[in-house]
């Protein structure tokens, strides 16, 4: 399992964070495949996106090529989620990008899976009624 987060950079708390969940799920993911019985074991191979697209699309290759991973948790931001799609789309990898809501990232049929949901323009109408009911 490949991971491409902003471990420096402004948003590395973010990163940092993200990635020690990722790391805690594959733990527990493992230990439950070991007790079912299973020779099956996943492995995180992790690289930095620096929070920037070029970083991103540095970090997807990164994990690809040292891992042979498929699947690449992140990078987090939708610019950053765009400086890797060209990468990801060229070598059939599914991004699965847990913060990018940006618009331009919500493009049909390629394999970026955004958990962020809905994109931003639903979002700020959805604020501005809010706003604009409590006054």
């Amino acid at each position: 399992l490949g991971v491409a987060q902003p471990f420096t950079g402004p948003l590395g708390s973010f990163g940092t964070d993200f990635g020690k969940a990722i790391d805690l799920a594959v733990e527990q993911m493992n230990a439950q495949l070991t007790a079912a019985g299973s020779n099956i074991q996943f492995e995180v191979a992790s690289a930095d996106t620096e929070g920037t697209p070029d970083g991103a699309a540095k970090a997807v290759q990164t994990v690809v090529q040292s891992s042979g991973a498929q699947v690449v948790v992140g990078p987090l931001t939708t610019a950053e989620v765009l400086g890797a799609k060209q990468y990801a789309d060229e070598n059939d990898i599914v991004i699965v990008a847990p913060a990018s809501s940006g618009v331009a990232g919500a493009i049909a049929g390629d394999n970026i899976f955004r958990l962020m949901n809905p994109p931003d323009t639903f979002g700020g109408a959805a604020f501005l009624k809010i706003a604009a009911a409590l006054g």
